[in-house]
C-alpha cells in the first residue's frame, strides 16, 4: 500500500528538496505539490491523501490557517483513532450506525440517534450541510450499506405491517435515478426471511452478511440467487442462550470487498470490535481483538471501511465522545497489522 503525499511550501527550492527525499522510498507517492496556503486547502479537499509535508510560513493562509479550514477533525488519521468531522457528523446527537461513503466519495450516509437518517453530498470537493434523507415511505430506516458499485443503497427498515421492535427489520434499497433515488423496494425475500438486527453488508460477490438471534450469518448468492442466511460456525459465533439474543454474542458485521477478513461487534462483558480473516480451508481464523489494538474502552461498535480500503470507520464511547457514541476513523493498517503471515 502506498503512502499518498501532497508537498505544501510556497519555496520551490523546499518543495524540490522534499520530493527528492521521497522519491528514494518506492512505498510513496506523491500525488501533488501546493506554492501557498489556499492551493494546499483546494488538493487537501480533492486528494484526500494521507500524509501532508506543511510548512508554517506562508503568505496570506500560513499552516495554521490551512489546518484550520480543512479542520483538524477531517484531516487523514493515522494509527491511532481520531473523532471524525466533530459537530457535523459526531454531535452530541450520538450515533447509531456508522458512516458509509459511496465508492466514488460523493456521498455519505449516517444514522445518528433520531428517526432520520443524514447525508452529505460533494461538488468539486467541498461538502454540503447535512440533509435528512427523504424516507417517509419507509418508517425507521437505519443502517446505511452502498453497493460495490454505488448504484445501490441498501438500509434496514421495519418490516411491513410489524411492530417497531428489535428483530422485526429486513433489508431495503433505493437505487440512483438521473434526479436522484428511486422509490424504496424491498430486498431479496429469501434474505429477509430470518428476523434481523442492526448493521449488515456485503462483498463484491453479492454474498451479505447479517445479524440474526445474536449471531453472525450469511446468505450466499449462487447461480443468479440467494441461498437461505445460515449462522457461522465457531469460531466466529459462540454458544449463547436465546434470552442473550441482542445483549450478548455476535452482531453488525463487515464483510470486506474480496472476503478476506470479516469485522463484528460482540457484546459480553463489554462492546468491542473483533477481526477474523479468512483461511484458505475457506473456514475462519480465530477471532482477534480489534478494539485492543484501537485502545478502545469497551464500547466499539459497527464498523465499516471505506470503498477505498483506507480508512476504518467506527462508533465509539471515548474522551470527548457524545455519551451515547460518536464516528470515529482510523488508517486501515490497523487491520493489516493482524493479518498473519501466510508462509
Amino acid at each position: 500500500m502506498n503512502l499518498r503525499v501532497l508537498i505544501a511550501d510556497d519555496e520551490p527550492l523546499a518543495r524540490a528538496r522534499i520530493r527528492r527525499l521521497l522519491e528514494r522510498d518506492a512505498c510513496v507517492s506523491i500525488v501533488d505539490e501546493a506554492r501557498n496556503g489556499a492551493e494546499a486547502v483546494r488538493l487537501i479537499e480533492r486528494h484526500r491523501p494521507d500524509l501532508v509535508f506543511l510548512d508554517v510560513q506562508m503568505p496570506k493562509t500560513d499552516g495554521f490557517a490551512v489546518v484550520e479550514q480543512v479542520g483538524a477533525d477531517t484531516m487523514p488519521p493515522g494509527l491511532s483513532p481520531r473523532l471524525f468531522a466533530k459537530g457535523i457528523v459526531s454531535t452530541r446527537q450520538g450515533g447509531y450506525g456508522t458512516i458509509v461513503f459511496s465508492p466514488d466519495h460523493r456521498d455519505a450516509f449516517w444514522k445518528p440517534n433520531g428517526p432520520h437518517l443524514l447525508f452529505m453530498t460533494s461538488e468539486g470537493g467541498v461538502w454540503s450541510a447535512p440533509r435528512v434523507f427523504p424516507s417517509a415511505a419507509r418508517p425507521a430506516i437505519d443502517v446505511p450499506f452502498f453497493s460495490p458499485d454505488g448504484r445501490r443503497l441498501y438500509f434496514m427498515a421495519v418490516t411491513s405491517g410489524a411492530e417497531e421492535k428489535v428483530g422485526n427489520e429486513e433489508i431495503w434499497f433505493v437505487e440512483r435515478t438521473g434526479g436522484g433515488w428511486s422509490e424504496p423496494r424491498s430486498f431479496d425475500p429469501v434474505v429477509n426471511s430470518v428476523p434481523m438486527h442492526w448493521q449488515f453488508s456485503m462483498d463484491a460477490h453479492g454474498h451479505v452478511y447479517l445479524s440474526t438471534d445474536g449471531g453472525v450469518a450469511c446468505a450466499r448468492f449462487e447461480n443468479g440467487r440467494y441461498r437461505a442466511p445460515e449462522k457461522l460456525p465457531a469460531p466466529v459465533n459462540q454458544p449463547h442462550t436465546p434470552e442473550e439474543k441482542y445483549r450478548a454474542g455476535e452482531v453488525g458485521p463487515f464483510i470486506s470487498p474480496k472476503g478476506d477478513y470479516l469485522i463484528f461487534t460482540k457484546f459480553g462483558a463489554g462492546v468491542g470490535l473483533w477481526i477474523t480473516f479468512a483461511q484458505r480451508d475457506g473456514g475462519w481464523g480465530e477471532p482477534l481483538n480489534l478494539s485492543e489494538r484501537l485502545g478502545g474502552t469497551g464500547n466499539d461498535s459497527a464498523a465499516q471501511v471505506t470503498p477505498d480500503g483506507k480508512y476504518l470507520f467506527f462508533q465509539s464511547v471515548r474522551p470527548g465522545s457524545a455519551p451515547s457514541r460518536s464516528f470515529y476513523w482510523v488508517d486501515t493498517k490497523v487491520i493489516e497489522s493482524l493479518r498473519p503471515v501466510v508462509r
